[in-house]
């Protein structure tokens, strides 16, 4: 199964002083594809430590049924918000060779990794600020941004 366009972030959401698992919908390789970000209610934002959470994922199943859910070891505080992110490394690990067999599943993996480093690239850009088409000084939000932001809010 090919990777969707589903968004490669998962959150934000909010901390109530009890819940300890966050899921997320989006095909990972490995479990240290995930990033997990919190930030207290003054907007000071930090990664966690692998130390500080679970992933739940069955590898194995994620072409066909990507996700699973991260799990904190301490509730997220009242306020808070946590938001999940991928962050594969941008590598090529695969080799096709001459004398080798051909497998269409690795092909689509290396093909699915491929998109995931786009969708990657577009979450980090969906976050920045940027210039101008034609140049000149004035920059602004990426209108993606100001949708998503205005988007979770409200929930």
């Amino acid at each position: 199964m090919t990777v969707s366009n589903t968004p490669r972030r998962a959150g934000p959401y909010r901390g109530d002083g009890t819940s300890v698992a966050y899921p997320f919908a989006f095909r990972i390789f490995a479990t240290n594809d995930l990033r997990v970000y919190i930030a207290d209610t003054d907007g000071n934002e930090r990664e966690l430590a692998r130390s500080e959470y679970t992933v739940n994922a069955d590898i194995a199943a994620q072409p066909r049924h990507p996700g699973g859910s991260i799990r904190l070891h301490a509730p997220l505080p009242d306020g808070h918000l946590l938001t999940i992110i991928s962050k594969m490394d941008y590598v090529q690990p695969t080799e096709f060779t001459n004398s080798g067999g051909f497998y269409p599943a690795v092909l689509n993996d290396s093909l699915d990794r491929q998109t995931i480093y786009v969708q990657q690239l577009e979450e980090i850009q969906s976050r920045s600020i940027v210039g101008a088409v034609n140049g000149g000084s004035s920059t602004q939000l990426n209108r993606s941004e100001e949708r998503r932001v205005g988007k979770e809010c409200r929930s």
